[in-house]
This record gives structure tokens, C-alpha cells and sequence, in this order.
């Protein structure tokens, strides 16, 4: 019997990112629930430091939340910012799934408009936005180095690219810890917040993980498209946010956070 092979579109998910979409429309309820038990409860935090990350150039112009699910960095911007300073702002948040979309809680504000949109094929001109944001989203792209590529074309020089996710880490050693974390926790989480549901649905959505790549793979593709990055990693090594700046005259010192920590690549 002749087997099918799935089509592999570079390095990503390729045809299983189709799956994957379908997993992930199943669980829009309960998207955080799961995420905030699966991160120990840091999740939080690691949003919190990830928006400090941006602060200074969402009000510089428009900000792009890729991947943005049901508008959790909305949420998190609307709280750290306050409604004053983001009636000042344009936000837009991308998804490719409708559900996420309509989940948005401040869809209806003048500063915010959803879109429908893949990493690879955005529906944006090139020099855009000021900010992009993608928080545990971007390890779901069908090809990251199309994904990298069109995203950062869509940067202003000067502008700020921050990649939040999970750090999948380099030693094969490492990997494998990684891996057995998240084929387990999912599923206990899942079955837990969902039932029998949760663990047909996260079972299916570990392929992610596993075509997943390291964050160096990243960091190198940020840098093939001209870009200065730094990374800071949190947990154990378990998280990273990485922040990719499109070099500008008078701009950003390469390397240095605007929390005011110098961000030590692969720390």
C-alpha cells in the first residue's frame, strides 16, 4: 500500500498546520485556561515583560498583534497602558480563525481592528507598522522563513519585532525534557479543563511542538532579513522573548532593552 507523504513547506508545519487550525478553533473558550495551567501560571508575567518590550513604540505608530488569537495582548496592552494612551494608538490584530477573532473584548474600540491573515501572506504594505507582537503564535506558521520574511518586511526602520514562545532549546538532551513536558501537560490540562474533547484536541496539536525549532533557528532568520535581535530567556530556558529591531539611524542600541537591561543573546 502506497503511504502519502505530507508536503513540507520549508521548515513549519507545513500540510499539518491545517490540523492543527482545526484544533485550535475547538478550544477558543478555553485558549487561556489552558495556556495559563500549562505555563505554571507565568504565563502572566511573561506577557507583562513582553508588552514593556513594546511600550515605547506602540506610540510610535501602528502596532501589529500577529497571531493574535482572542486578543490577549489587546487585553494586557489595554491594562498596562490604560485607555488614554491606547486612544492615541492603532492596533491590529491578525488571525486566521474567525472564532479567535470575534473573542477580541475590545473589538468595538476606535483603536483596534481585527483582520483575517496568515504569517506567510499578510495582507499589509511593506513599512506599516512601528510594532509587531507575537505571542506563542508564531510556532504555529505553515513555513517560518516565509513567515520571518513577509512579517519583518512590514517593519518601519526602527521598528520592533517581539517574538514571545516557547524555547525549544538546542542540546537534543534539552529537547527531548521540552518535548515530554509538552505531550504531557497538554493532554492532563486538556482532559481537565475539557474532557474527553481536551485530550482528542492537544493530543493532535503536539505535532507543533515537535516540528517546533530551536530559538537560535530564529534568531538566525531575524538576522538574515537585517535585523539587530537579542533574547532573553525565562523558566529555566523553558520561554524566550525575543526582540528583533530593524536598524535606524538615531534608533534603539542594539542589544538594549527599553526596560533598561541589556538582553544577552542566548542567555
Amino acid at each position: 500500500m502506497k503511504t502519502t507523504r505530507r508536503r513540507s513547506l520549508g521548515e513549519g508545519l507545513g500540510d499539518y498546520w491545517k490540523e492543527v487550525l482545526q484544533s485550535l478553533d475547538k478550544i477558543v473558550k478555553n485558549y487561556e485556561k489552558v495556556n495559563k495551567l500549562m505555563s505554571i501560571l507565568a504565563l502572566s508575567l511573561v506577557r507583562k515583560t513582553s508588552i514593556q518590550a513594546l511600550r515605547n513604540n506602540v506610540k510610535e505608530g501602528p502596532l501589529l498583534d500577529a497571531g493574535s488569537g482572542p486578543g490577549v495582548i489587546v487585553s494586557r496592552l489595554k491594562e498596562e497602558l490604560g485607555q488614554q494612551e491606547l486612544q492615541k494608538s492603532y492596533i491590529i490584530a491578525m488571525d486566521p480563525l474567525v472564532s479567535m477573532l470575534r473573542n477580541i473584548t475590545y473589538s468595538k474600540e476606535p483603536w483596534i481592528d481585527r483582520v483575517r491573515g496568515v504569517f506567510e501572506h499578510p495582507p499589509f504594505r511593506e513599512n506599516s507598522f512601528a510594532s509587531i507582537v507575537s505571542s506563542f503564535a508564531l510556532r504555529d506558521a505553515q513555513d517560518y522563513t516565509r513567515a520571518v520574511t513577509m512579517l519583518s518586511q512590514l517593519l518601519r526602520k526602527g521598528g520592533r519585532f517581539v517574538f514571545v514562545d516557547i524555547s525549544k532549546p538546542v542540546s537534543r538532551l534539552g529537547q527531548v525534557f521540552v518535548e515530554l513536558y509538552f505531550t504531557i501537560a497538554p493532554v492532563v490540562i486538556g482532559a481537565i479543563v475539557m474532557g474527553h474533547e481536551g485530550v482528542r484536541t492537544y493530543s493532535s496539536m503536539r505535532k507543533t511542538l515537535v516540528k517546533y525549532k530551536p530559538y537560535t533557528f530564529f534568531e538566525k532568520l531575524f538576522r538574515k532579513n537585517g535585523m539587530v535581535v537579542s533574547t532573553r530567556r525565562l523558566f529555566l530556558g523553558f520561554v524566550h522573548i525575543m526582540v528583533a529591531v530593524k536598524p535606524a539611524v538615531g534608533g534603539n542600541r542594539p542589544g538594549q532593552d527599553i526596560v533598561g537591561k541589556t538582553m544577552r543573546t542566548g542567555a
